[in-house]
């Protein structure tokens, strides 16, 4: 199975053979009749996680033939925005009512961990090789490192209201890796994944900073505690050469401090 999407109250999956011929939409099943599909995920086409507007979760399990089967939400949420299902007993969930859910067994608890509840969270997505998960509310996103216990902002880079509409993971041929944000009004934003890399606040004497902001690149600074070096926001300097540099034009992470004939400027070094 290719791709599983919602219908109404119907799921459909897209089969193919091993080529990618005979592409066809099948029936998975359905969720209630008084609901509406809201958001869908599958890890690997066995087990998909369905989202309705009624703030209900469900799971319909291969060779679907049997109904999908409802799990307990605390609290009671309104309409599923977004689920990311990392495997089988691995998910999160994006929720209008400002929570972001995990499943526990068989129920979806929210998490905490320094998330606010004071905006809808619109959606969900992460790269589980990595075992990162984004989450966006309407104005800002967030990442865990560590399956929701705790969350940093991954906001940098983007508008103080993004106005998010939908987070997607892409996997590249090449093998780099994004995580996409779409926006309504802002356009589409891209924040570089590196394999194995370091995240925020990690030791990055051991590998190379993350590039998690979007469009804000991280460095690798000082710690302050003895010799360590911490993963840390790119900071630009605000003086060069012992002058300011000057208003509107800031030093880019790709700048840097340069002798020129005309004097110290912060710019592109020829």
């Amino acid at each position: 199975m290719y791709i599983v999407m919602g219908v109404t109250p119907n799921v459909y999956g897209l089969f193919a053979d091993l080529t990618g011929g005979d592409a066809h939409w099948e029936s998975l099943g359905k969720i209630g009749s008084a609901e509406t599909v809201t958001a869908i995920s599958s890890s690997d086409g066995n087990t998909v996680f369905v989202g309705t507007d009624k703030g209900n979760i469900c799971q319909l399990t291969a060779p679907y033939t049997s109904p999908c089967v409802n799990f307990v939400v605390q609290p009671q949420v309104g309409s599923i925005n977004g689920l990311f299902e990392v495997s089988a007993s691995s998910a999160f969930a994006a929720t209008a009512s400002g929570y972001v859910l995990k499943l526990a067994g068989q129920t979806w608890k929210a998490v905490g961990g320094g998330l606010p509840y004071d905006h809808p969270f619109i959606s969900v997505d992460g790269d589980p090789n990595l075992d990162s998960v984004f989450a966006a509310n309407t104005n800002q996103v967030f990442v865990t490192h560590d399956q929701g216990s705790t969350w940093l902002s991954a906001s940098h880079g983007l508008p103080t209201v993004a106005q998010s509409t939908e987070l997607h993971y892409v996997h590249e041929p090449n093998g780099i890796e994004f995580m996409y944000l779409a926006s309504y009004g802002w356009s589409m934003f891209s924040a570089d994944l590196t394999p194995g890399c370091v995240p925020l606040g990690g030791d990055c004497s051991v590998g190379v900073c993350c590039p998690f902001s979007f469009g804000s690149p991280t460095e690798c600074t000082p710690s302050g505690f003895g010799t360590g070096r911490t993963c840390a926001l790119y900071k630009p300097p605000s003086t060069c050469n012992g002058r300011p540099v000057p208003i509107g034009i800031p030093c880019k992470a790709q700048w840097h401090c340069c002798g020129e004939d005309d004097g110290w400027v912060c710019g592109l070094c020829r």
